[in-house]
């Protein structure tokens, strides 16, 4: 086995159990054990994913790059910041975590414009307005961060729904990315599946982040 087919059986596998360890932290008791540890599993598997991503890319050259991994792996990290945070101030990570959103969204915006003024292949070019959007969520993502920074940080019910709409979010985009984004290597019988499952996780995602921010929930469960 070729050292490439080697990185993509990992590649392969470690989104296998990002996705299943999302959806533990999904459907799990929130703040229970059971929840932290699949949280906790997925930021391992999130990591791991954008690192094998990006020797990938490296080992095929691509110039749509990996940029909605490195979003997915800032909203994983500032997420589950949020939640280890328990005093809800803010100092020097959230300023990173600015730094980190603007350094993707120049990224984003630069493969969107070589996607546009000079791809490589017609996928290049599909993927430029993509490319643009996610540069786009990443700025007002990172302006969010600069935001509860100088708020002094984020207590309460919006401190727990800006957890769950980060790895919510995360969820989401590593599932999308990871079947719908590389929908030619499954079956015709899975590809016919594949989308709806896909919006299933962005329903459950938008489930939780409407519970917690606009009931009681969380008050109850702790």
């Amino acid at each position: 086995m070729s050292l490439d087919s080697l990185v993509s059986v990992v590649h392969v596998t470690l989104g296998a159990a990002m996705t299943l360890t999302a959806v533990a932290a999904l459907i799990l008791a929130k703040g229970s054990r059971a929840h932290r540890l699949a949280g906790a599993l997925f930021f391992a598997a999130m990591a791991s994913m954008v690192l094998t991503a990006s020797v990938l890319s490296l080992m095929r050259p691509d110039i749509r790059g990996n940029v909605l991994g490195f979003l997915t792996l800032y909203l994983t990290v500032t997420g589950w910041w949020t939640a280890r945070n328990r005093v809800g101030g803010a100092g020097r990570f959230e300023i990173g975590a600015a730094v980190a959103a603007g350094l993707v969204a120049v990224l984003s915006f630069y493969y969107g414009y070589v996607g546009m003024t000079d791809p490589v292949s017609s996928k290049d070019a599909m993927f430029a307005p993509v490319s643009h959007f996610i540069g786009g969520l990443a700025l007002l993502f990172g302006v969010m961060d600069l935001s509860v920074y100088f708020r002094g940080g984020v207590q309460g019910p919006k401190r727990f729904t800006r957890h769950a709409w980060r790895m919510g979010l995360a969820a989401f985009f590593a599932t999308a990315a990871g079947f719908i984004g590389q929908m030619e290597r499954f079956p015709d019988a899975m590809q016919r599946v594949i989308p709806y499952g896909v919006l299933a996780m962005l329903a459950v995602v938008l489930f939780w982040i409407v519970r917690v921010r606009f009931t009681r929930w969380r008050m109850r469960a702790v």
